[in-house]
């Protein structure tokens, strides 16, 4: 049981099943990407961690870096203008803020 705020990451680790009803019986809206497991296993080695055998993400982060740069990521992905290079850029950045194991 994950018990998350507002403006918190909520984070899935491969192979993990998130239920989506909100603790508490609280109203809650959320925007959801997925990345694949092969995308995570690319950042996980990029940041030097092991996609294996271990959990790769907390399951909620109150970093706002993070938050943000996953703001920016679904604004480029809603906007209708977006060019590829933009869309792989911010991604990199999420995924360079979501799985570095110094931030937790």
């Amino acid at each position: 049981m994950i018990d998350a705020q507002a403006g918190d990451v909520i984070m899935v680790n491969p192979g993990e099943m998130h239920d989506g009803q909100p603790l508490h019986c609280e109203m809650r809206s959320w925007q959801m990407l997925y990345f694949s497991a092969q995308q995570l296993a690319i950042a996980a080695d990029a940041a030097n961690l092991s996609p294996f055998g271990q959990t790769l993400l907390p399951p909620a982060s109150q970093d706002p870096q993070l938050a943000g740069c996953i703001v920016r990521l679904i604004a480029l992905l809603q906007a209708s203008d977006t060019t590829a290079l933009a869309q792989d850029e911010a991604e990199d950045r999420v995924h360079g803020s979501g799985v570095n194991a110094d931030r937790w």
